[in-house]
């Protein structure tokens, strides 16, 4: 068996810190304000409170102890096979066919949400995937590696494309950009 090790990150102390300022804001504007408002303050800062410690904190700190080979390689694969279903998905309801739904259920004018329910939460997820696809279009080596990692990319762009959100494609382009400038070996190495 494997001894466990904890990756630490340069964000792990500002991160504890927000997290335990944020309870002791939460205290304060409680015991600040009368007893009528008191049990929206429980409930809004308790719910507020659990989001931030497990979707924010707690997922940030989950997803850097995967970061470590092998774990973080098939986490990785996971991550991408999700997010190329959800992309392909998009697409499928972008052109008016949906498997899951047989009625029309679409509140954003034709705009696809795939799983996310709100195309600007799928269009995020798209944005942030994008340069590690590339990277995998890149590094492929055989034929069927290249055209799969392709295909997911043209994918990938095709969903975001279809989501019509502008501010989206712009972070894609600042993403797809520094990536190609940080890791120009690689991209210099394909494009040979």
């Amino acid at each position: 068996s494997r001894n466990f090790t904890v990756v630490r990150t340069p964000l792990d102390v500002p991160l504890i810190f927000f997290g335990a300022w944020a309870l002791v804001s939460w205290g304060l504007s409680y015991l600040h304000h009368g007893p009528f408002f008191r049990p929206g303050i429980a409930h809004e800062g308790s719910r507020a409170f659990l989001f931030l410690w497990v979707n924010a904190i707690g997922a940030f700190f989950f997803s850097t102890q995967l970061a470590r080979e092998p774990e973080g390689r098939v986490l990785r694969q996971i991550m991408l096979g999700v997010a190329g279903i959800s992309a392909t998905y998009g697409v499928l309801q972008y052109f008016g066919y949906d498997p899951i739904w047989t009625g029309t259920i679409n509140p954003f004018a034709g705009r696809p949400v795939s799983t996310y329910g709100n195309p600007n939460f799928l269009s995020s997820v798209l944005v942030l995937f994008l340069p590690l696809i590339l990277n995998r279009f890149l590094l492929a080596r055989t034929f069927i590696k290249t055209l799969g990692w392709g295909s997911l990319l043209f994918i990938f762009v095709g969903a975001l494309i279809s989501t019509m959100t502008r501010s989206s494609w712009i972070g894609a382009g600042v993403g797809l950009s520094l990536y190609i400038v940080w890791d120009r070996k690689t991209v210099q190495e394909k494009g040979k």
